[in-house]
């Protein structure tokens, strides 16, 4: 988002996606547009990242062919976070908007 028109909102819990209601955030931030950002409200580039390390955990449940949602569902036991939870994380701290987050995160289901 652009720093210098950027918007802040409250957000109402009952209009926020189910898996971002537990954060429950205070604050979420929107494009406005200005002469900074030629009237887009973007500046800049950020990444969203989702990263799934192998540990011995992980490489057992492969090595017994495990599905993938116990795979996932493991590695989110114990830390990983998602390509939305990690977009969440952009929006709520105003480098992003929760509408872009839920437009490339369209797949992903925290």
């Amino acid at each position: 988002l652009c720093k210098d028109c950027k918007q802040a909102y409250v957000p109402k819990l009952e209009d926020l996606p189910a898996d971002l209601q537990p954060l429950n955030p205070q604050r979420l931030w929107k494009a406005v547009g200005c002469r900074s950002c030629r009237e887009t409200g973007y500046t800049g580039r950020t990444g969203v990242y989702e990263l799934l390390v192998a540990d011995a955990d992980i490489r057992k449940l492969c090595a017994e062919s495990a599905s993938t949602g116990d795979i996932r569902n493991h590695a989110l036991e114990h830390g990983m976070m998602t390509l939305r939870q990690s977009g969440y994380r952009k929006a709520i701290e105003g480098i992003t908007s929760l509408e872009d987050v839920l437009r490339i995160t369209r797949g992903d289901v925290a």
